[in-house]
């Protein structure tokens, strides 16, 4: 069985990560002070696979769970079969979705 791709779920995590630093008003520099330094935090952003410790951290960085993030990632709450295959849906990739859908 062909191992599924994580690729899209660690970008959606990254972003939602990024949301949440950005809602509390600090910039990547700001998270060297939770621990991280500035060039891990930004391939954390942009996608770069990280330990559950590193998710952890990170959350608790900024007050919140890791399962709460990882939901608010997915976009797939009660959905998770297609982030296992590899195919977590962006919010964007959900809206052409819907709008095709009408079109037929």
């Amino acid at each position: 069985m062909q191992e599924p791709d994580l690729k899209p779920f660690f970008r959606l995590l990254g972003a939602q990560l990024r949301k949440q630093r950005m809602r509390l008003g600090l910039t990547q520099e700001d998270m060297i002070g939770h621990g991280f330094s500035a060039r891990h935090w930004q391939q954390i952003e942009t996608g770069r696979p990280i330990t559950l410790k590193t998710l952890v951290r990170a959350c608790m960085a900024f007050g919140v769970l890791p399962s709460t993030t990882i939901k608010a990632a997915e976009g797939l709450v009660g959905k998770p079969s297609s982030v296992e295959r590899g195919r977590a849906e962006t919010p964007r990739a959900r809206r052409r979705s819907a709008r095709g859908s009408r079109r037929a």
